[in-house]
């Protein structure tokens, strides 16, 4: 009776995995995001420049349950650094449609980012953070590689 039982759910199990549509995930051609957002961004949110525009990366993705849809969220950013709040969110139809869900990108960035480099070297910032937390560092810090 347990050997039957067993089988029922091992087969019941197999069955409901097998009959499961299994997709990867397929990555969309970020010339499909990048199309709609420079002919969406006027109706979402106005005054952005090209140069606002240019420079983003992928941060999340899901699916519906149906996996014809799926949800892109993409981060700005300026000399590779993520922008604070500077995000955008697509649903994509069949990897080929785009549609622009919401936008917050920063306006005229260029000119608002005040360095193109960091202006605190690691050991300051630990320092800093030590200080902060009224610790102290007992050793000179040093990088390890």
């Amino acid at each position: 009776m347990k050997k039957n039982y067993l089988l029922l759910l091992y087969l019941l199990t197999f069955g409901f995995l097998s009959a499961q549509d299994v997709e990867l995930f397929k990555p969309v051609n970020k010339s499909v995001l990048d199309g709609a957002l420079k002919e969406q961004v006027e109706k979402k949110s106005p005054g952005l420049t090209q140069e606002d525009l240019a420079n983003w990366r992928i941060q999340g993705e899901s699916s519906s349950g149906n996996k014809e849809l799926w949800y892109y969220t993409i981060m700005q950013t300026h000399n590779g650094i993520d922008v604070n709040r500077g995000v955008a969110g697509f649903t994509v139809k069949n990897g080929q449609e785009a549609t622009l869900n919401y936008i917050s990108f920063i306006k005229d960035l260029q000119s608002k980012a005040n360095s193109s480099s960091p202006s605190l070297t690691p050991e300051l910032a630990i320092q800093k953070a030590a200080n902060h937390l009224n610790l102290q560092i007992k050793e000179p810090l040093s990088r390890l590689d």
